[in-house]
């Protein structure tokens, strides 16, 4: 009974933070929304959803990343 009950609070805790998460990654905080999916992950690892909210959060980080370098002015150097 016990360790069905650790459980059932481990996986209760687990989708608090992804909701937690989600409302973050809205708001634009994305380093803490990360941080909570990888929480939420650790607690139940067979919930699938803060898995997949990392690594699409992920995609989109490093795609601002890249759009931000393709902003930058290129300055030629002509001998």
């Amino acid at each position: 009974y016990q360790a069905g009950f650790q459980d059932a609070t481990r996986m209760k805790e687990s989708r608090s933070k992804y909701h937690e998460a989600e409302r973050l990654a809205q708001l634009g905080r994305t380093e803490e929304a990360l941080n909570r999916f990888a929480r939420a992950a650790e607690l139940d690892p067979t919930y699938q959803e803060p898995l997949e909210s990392i690594s699409r959060l992920t995609e989109e980080q490093q795609a601002r990343m890249r759009a931000e370098r393709s902003k930058q002015p290129i300055t030629l150097k002509f001998k």
